[in-house]
């Protein structure tokens, strides 16, 4: 009986430490894993509160950045009253800072506006442009160089009267050949009227060859008939360029004056020996499509001169000629010794004229 009763003792003292084991492990864990949501609560914090510190950062660093027109406008816009407020309340404050940061890129932007329309275009700022172009365009692609001519081109016509004023005075009082000739080349691409005494004077008593050349090819894209004066002076002086001579006749013919093409056919006959003055003035007569080169055209393609002169006088009969040009084109189609080149040319031509 006493042994029964200290087994009995025993193993309720056994079942009650294991009990309290139980207890204590679960209490323990408990408090693990309180302590583990503790640390992982705090971590969340300590990120947010980072990411909160970032943002006001950029923000400062923005705010620093900002021109003071900008500024002002935002503040305006935070003393007024916002007409959607619950719409606005719903918004992240991520969402926030971005239409923040556009709206104030927008008045940056407004701003930059506001003031190039604040300072009025003068002489100074043109040719301060005009030098920078000089300098840019040194060394670029011919088709690069065009590019920039046209950018700048526009630019100048949104100056106005100042960079037309600038130009006039560049050509005039120009350091250097270079800045000149660009003055021109400008004042030709503007195409104002204002420019046509500079450029005629310059085509009737500059010194350099190439400073008239340039005249006379601007004067041709001008195209006025206040300048016909000046081009008949040009043409009429057997002294001068051939060049020259052949833009002056071009425009004076483009402008309906008859000495244009006799001129052309002048400057032809005298070039037997100036190979390029000769297929200048033969490119010239077959751009302007006048029926008055007709004798020159019918000649050329009845000789035997230079296949490229053959070629482009039959195509020009194919264009310009009449039921005269029939028998000829024929004549060369049925030749037994003829280029194919030119017979195909003829065959082109008496199709053109059979359709006209």
């Amino acid at each position: 009986m006493r042994r029964f009763l200290q087994i009995t003792i025993y193993f309720i003292i056994l079942a009650v430490g294991v009990a309290t084991g139980l207890v204590w492990n679960i209490y323990i864990q408990s408090e693990t894993a309180e302590l583990h949501a503790v640390i992982d609560d705090s971590h969340r914090q300590i990120k947010a509160l980072q990411a909160q510190v970032l943002t006001q950062q950029a923000e400062l660093a923005t705010l620093h950045q900002r021109p003071l027109v900008a500024l002002l406008t935002m503040n305006e816009q935070a003393l007024a009253p916002a007409p959607y407020a619950s719409s606005q309340s719903d918004q992240s404050p991520a969402s926030t800072r971005e239409s923040s940061a556009e709206q104030s890129a927008e008045n940056e932007d407004k701003a930059d506006t506001d003031e190039k329309e604040m300072t009025p275009a003068t002489e100074e700022t043109a040719l301060a442009r005009l030098d920078q172009f000089l300098e840019d365009i040194a060394g670029m692609r011919r088709r690069d160089r065009r590019r920039q001519r046209r950018q700048l081109v526009e630019e100048l016509r949104e100056m106005g009267e100042p960079a037309l004023t600038a130009l006039l005075q560049l050509l005039e009082e120009g350091d250097t050949l270079r800045e000149r000739r660009w003055a021109m080349r400008l004042l030709g691409a503007l195409r104002d009227p204002i420019a046509l005494p500079a450029l005629e004077n310059v085509l009737v008593g500059d010194e350099d060859v190439r400073m008239r050349r340039n005249a006379a090819r601007n004067l041709r894209r001008l195209q006025r008939p206040e300048s016909i004066p000046a081009l008949e002076t040009a043409l009429n002086n057997p002294q001068e360029d051939w060049y020259v001579r052949i833009q002056a006749a071009r425009t004076l013919a483009q402008l309906g004056e008859a000495r244009g093409v006799d001129g052309l056919l002048d400057v032809y006959a005298e070039s037997v020996d100036d190979g390029l003055a000769r297929f200048g003035a033969f490119r010239a007569l077959n751009s302007l499509n006048n029926a008055a080169a007709l004798p020159l055209m019918r000649q050329i393609v009845a000789s035997e001169s230079d296949v490229s002169y053959r070629r482009r006088a039959v195509r020009f009969l194919g264009r310009n000629g009449n039921q005269e040009d029939y028998s000829l084109l024929q004549q060369v189609m049925e030749s037994q010794n003829e280029q194919p080149s030119i017979v195909e040319a003829a065959q082109n031509a008496y199709a053109d004229l059979s359709t006209r």
